[in-house]
């Protein structure tokens, strides 16, 4: 997000991002991710889609249509021009 010697302010961003979720067995609590973003950049937009798949996602990425892609699914081996972060596992708290 940040660029150069430009570092990213969120309290006073007006940034609009096109947000993705994919879920595939682990649930992602998107409105706790959407109220986190709100309260820490009040003035940022937030566009949420719903990509297919996870590999939708990656290709959306990679064209531009999506700005962040949150995912259970690590990147395919070919990202080496996406940026990727792993965030601490979910916690399972059931099995079927």
């Amino acid at each position: 997000i940040s660029t150069g010697s430009v570092v990213f302010d969120p309290a006073s961003s007006r940034a609009h991002w096109s947000v993705a979720c994919v879920e595939d067995f682990t649930e992602i609590d998107l409105d706790a991710c959407y109220a986190a973003i709100v309260m820490a950049a009040p003035a940022v937009r937030l566009d949420v889609v719903a990509p297919i798949d996870a590999q939708a996602g990656w290709a959306a990425l990679r064209s531009a249509r999506l700005d962040v892609l949150m995912s259970s699914v690590a990147p395919p081996e070919d990202a080496n021009d996406l940026h990727a972060e792993r965030y601490p596992d979910a916690l399972l708290t059931h099995a079927c």
